[in-house]
This record gives C-alpha cells, sequence and structure tokens, in this order.
C-alpha cells in the first residue's frame, strides 16, 4: 500500500487479483472497481498511435502464458477517463509449486521524465538552430574529446553531416596525424 509505483496482480486469465492504491489512482479507478476485472482492454488496450493492442502481442499476457519477464520502457497506460500516460512497467510470472499462477505488473508514470525529455530537446534544436546561422565553424568537445555538438558551418567545412560527427574523437578522427599529438598535449594541458 506505501508503494509509489503502481503494482498490479493478474491471474491467468488477465484478471486483476490485487491492485495497490498507487495503481488505482494513476489509473483513475477505485480498487473494487478493477479487482476481477480483465486488464488488457482496461488499461493496456491500444498502441502510441492509437492503434488496437491484441492480446496475442500483449508482453503481460506473454509472461503469464510461457513465464517470460518483461522489462518496457516508455509504453502507454489507459486511464478510466479515456486519456493514456507514459510508463515503464515491468511484468513478472508468479509461480506456485513450479506452475505460472499469474503475473505481477509494476509500472511508473514517466509524464514528467518526458515532459522534460521535450523540453530538453526543444533547448537543443533552439540553441543548434542559433548555431547554424553562425558564418563561422563551431564545434564543443568533452573532456575526452569527443565531439558533442557542432554547426552546420563547421560539418560543411569537414565534410560531413552533424549526426556524422558527434560523438567522433575529434584529435583521432579529423586531424592529420602529424598534428594530433601536439594538439591532444595541449587539449590537456589546457583541461588540468
Amino acid at each position: 500500500d506505501s508503494a509509489g509505483e503502481g503494482i498490479l496482480g493478474i491471474g491467468l486469465e488477465g484478471e486483476h487479483t490485487f491492485v495497490n492504491p498507487a495503481a488505482a489512482k494513476m489509473l483513475g479507478y477505485e480498487i473494487e472497481e478493477l479487482l476481477g476485472k480483465e486488464s488488457h482492454s482496461i488499461w493496456h488496450h491500444s498502441k502510441k498511435d492509437g492503434s488496437s493492442f491484441s492480446k496475442d502481442e500483449c508482453p503481460n499476457y506473454e509472461t503469464n502464458r510461457i513465464g517470460i519477464r518483461h522489462f518496457i520502457k516508455d509504453d502507454l497506460f489507459w486511464r478510466k477517463d479515456g486519456t493514456s500516460f507514459p510508463v515503464d512497467f515491468e511484468s513478472a510470472p508468479v509461480y506456485e509449486k513450479k506452475q505460472i499462477v499469474g503475473s505481477v505488473i509494476s509500472f511508473r508514470d514517466i509524464t514528467e521524465r518526458k515532459e522534460s525529455e521535450l523540453i530538453i530537446q526543444y533547448e537543443r534544436d533552439q540553441a543548434q538552430t542559433y548555431l547554424d546561422i553562425a558564418e563561422v565553424m563551431i564545434m564543443t568537445l568533452n573532456t575526452e574529446g569527443e565531439i558533442t555538438l557542432v554547426n552546420q558551418k563547421g560539418a560543411r567545412i569537414l565534410g560531413y553531416q552533424i549526426k556524422e560527427l558527434t560523438g567522433k574523437n575529434w584529435f583521432d578522427t579529423y586531424l592529420p596525424a602529424a598534428e594530433r599529438m601536439r594538439s591532444k598535449k595541449g587539449f590537456d594541458e589546457f583541461l588540468s
């Protein structure tokens, strides 16, 4: 009852056998409304694009059928009011006398994380837009010398696409062999 994540017990037919308060609250139900009811059609029935998510392809039912434990990142669960919310969840089989008798689903609402990721991506896109209008090459490196950011002008000068440059080591990949040691030494001195 004290857990902050949603925890659901699911029987072999997909019915809720137990529901903790956090799960009921996130799903918008009272616990009593879920107990004994089939789970898939209530909160895991549709994919992100709105298309139907059949029981045959549902990882929770696979856990019940053959005992495979699933760790699913960035899926959708559906609330009583018809709205969805993003979740990370785990489904684990429950055994009695070496027989699968159901599963336990634990899930976490990741709405805040998704919103933060969108804000960060927007800010990166905005920064990239400002950098791309510059008429000079702009590049940032991490402490290992890997390219973390480069503008369009820099990519054109080097003859690559931005995504081809990002993550590559500047010293090992793009400098002539004769310049590498001297430049790397200067970079290390600057960092220290």
